[in-house]
């Protein structure tokens, strides 16, 4: 950004200049993911065989329906899901 501000001419120099090598840029990870259909039904089945505490159970099994970021449905609270309102699945 400090960059193209200078090369636009809203910035004389680039302030980060000298942090530039100070970091480590970490390496991307590859992430584990399910393309096949039968292994993603396999995994569906388990997820919805899962038993327990509700919030340790129910979190997984609302995942793939709500295609919601971990963080997210974690933090999420119950008053903003319209339970009356849902439609049953293969509606």
């Amino acid at each position: 950004m400090f960059r193209w501000a200078v090369l636009e001419g809203r910035l004389r120099s680039d302030i980060t200049a000298s942090l530039r090598g100070l970091f480590i840029t970490p390496k991307p990870t590859q992430r584990t993911m399910l393309t096949d259909s039968k292994q993603i039904g396999e995994f569906l089945r388990a997820i919805d065989g899962l038993t327990g505490q509700m919030h340790h159970s129910r979190r997984p099994k609302l995942t793939p329906l709500a295609f919601a970021r971990p963080g997210e449905l974690h933090h999420a609270v119950w008053s903003k899901f319209d339970l009356d309102g849902a439609s049953p699945p293969n509606a």
